[in-house]
């Protein structure tokens, strides 16, 4: 996957949300390429499911809407993505995809790059007063 966003980035599809100030983690911008290809495929869509039948009309709506919409839909009572970060490599995860570890089972933690995995380093020695190995960017 990281190939592959780098690639997208390369060649103008996808930008970081907020780059220059950091990031945002798994929000992405479209650049000049892929605003073009969103826009093409949006086109292609409406074409092809509203423009070629007859039994089907197109709206625009908002997805911002009052609240007993999504109650009769089924949206309030039936969905639920609860997230979990970890206190020590800082990463989200949601809830149900999040590693999980029998007791004494080995954790490696890979972060971005080395000061991060030092720094987690230091704040597991002296939160925790459990030393880590260090390899890298992976602590084991």
């Amino acid at each position: 996957m990281s190939k592959i966003v780098s690639l997208c980035k390369r060649r103008g599809f996808v930008f970081q949300s907020s780059e220059i100030y950091g990031g945002l983690r798994s929000a992405y911008d479209y650049g000049p390429m892929g605003a073009e290809l969103k826009r093409n495929l949006m086109a292609e869509w409406w074409r092809a499911m509203v423009h070629s039948r007859e039994d089907i009309v197109g709206i625009d709506a908002s997805i911002i809407m009052h609240p007993e919409v999504w109650r009769a839909s089924g949206h309030l009572a039936g969905f639920s993505d609860p997230l979990v970060d970890c206190k020590v490599c800082g990463e989200r995860f949601r809830a149900d995809k999040a590693p999980r570890l029998a007791a004494g089972e080995p954790a490696p933690i890979t972060l971005a790059d080395k000061g991060r995995a030092k720094a987690a380093q230091d704040r597991v020695q002296s939160v925790l007063g459990v030393e880590l190995r260090r390899d890298g960017a992976t602590l084991h």
